[in-house]
């Protein structure tokens, strides 16, 4: 498995829904305190571009937009920026997929029935 440099490109794909949002904040507190020069992008819905856009720890933010062309330009923009690691908050399919497809090197995420083959071995969570 990849080794992180303290200054890692990291993406945190957040959830769906404004209450899960809010308590994706800690997460993103945690990965900045063990990282604290990791340079670090969110995944987001339009609708919460401005909320994450708020937070001095964020760098970037990644808009996921819908429908199946918005996956493929996710994966797209992701493979792009070619990150060190991505975690993903959501338990979708779609978002593990996008972290796999993009080839991120180190996928953390949700795991379970078929998405545990798209995060690296020891990378799902529950």
């Amino acid at each position: 498995m990849k080794v992180l440099l303290p200054s890692a490109k990291i993406l945190i794909r957040v959830p769906n829904w404004l209450g899960d949002n809010m308590m994706a904040t800690p997460v993103v507190l945690a990965v900045r305190k063990t990282f604290p020069k990791a340079q670090l992008t969110i995944l987001s819905k339009s609708n919460f571009v401005p909320l994450w856009k708020s937070f001095i720890e964020v760098h970037e933010v990644l808009v996921l937009e819908k429908g199946l062309g918005g996956i493929v330009r996710s994966i797209i923009e992701v493979k792009k920026r070619k990150f060190d690691m991505a975690i993903t908050l959501p338990g979708s399919i779609s978002s593990a997929f996008i972290l796999f497809a993009a080839e991120v090197p180190i996928r953390i995420g949700w795991g379970g029935g078929r998405k545990r083959n798209l995060f690296n071995p020891g990378g799902t969570i529950a």
